[in-house]
């Protein structure tokens, strides 16, 4: 895998410190992955707060939530209303849209995927979108938050707490 882009989530940590761990790993752009990109108790990490805080930090900022989000309003990808079926969800047109566009911007610049889930392990992220990427030949890494990044198969260590699974 020659390509690859990281996955943050903000949590509530503090602005300058979600930046310095962007430009530890030279993020030039950083895509919004949250289906609703608001957060009411940390108001920094609203739309606009956030792509100010990229904008005055030199980075650019996108929003593919409407494409790529975990919590899409299609009732056809949940399980009888209520569970996101993420196998539903990455067949959808609009995601295999968000995809390829996001793998065209992978050619131009380093990304990072930002979603609100501090830890990855359960987050979208990791469940539906590092999957798919890692079949198009992306290498994927979640920055934890900690300050390192990890790959999914050292991910599914630590949520085994070191043991491999034999499924």
């Amino acid at each position: 895998m020659s390509l690859k882009l990281y996955t943050i989530g903000h949590g509530n940590i503090e602005p300058d410190e979600f930046m310095r761990r962007l430009k530890q790993f030279n993020i030039e752009m950083l895509i919004d992955v949250r289906s609703k990109p608001y957060s009411r108790y940390v108001p920094h990490f609203n739309k606009e707060g956030i792509e100010h805080l990229c904008k005055d930090n030199g980075m650019k900022y996108l929003f593919f939530g409407n494409l790529l989000g975990g919590k899409p309003e299609d009732d056809s990808v949940t399980d009888k209303g209520t569970k996101i079926n993420y196998d539903l969800l990455a067949e959808k047109d609009y995601f295999l849209s968000g995809i390829d566009r996001l793998l065209n911007l992978t050619n131009k610049y380093r990304l990072c995927l930002m979603c609100s889930e501090g830890q990855p392990d359960e987050c979208h992220r990791n469940l539906l979108l590092s999957p798919v990427l890692e079949k198009r030949e992306i290498e994927v890494l979640h920055i934890l938050p900690d300050g390192t990044a990890i790959n999914p198969e050292q991910l599914k260590l630590k949520i085994n707490k070191g043991q491999l699974t034999i499924f």
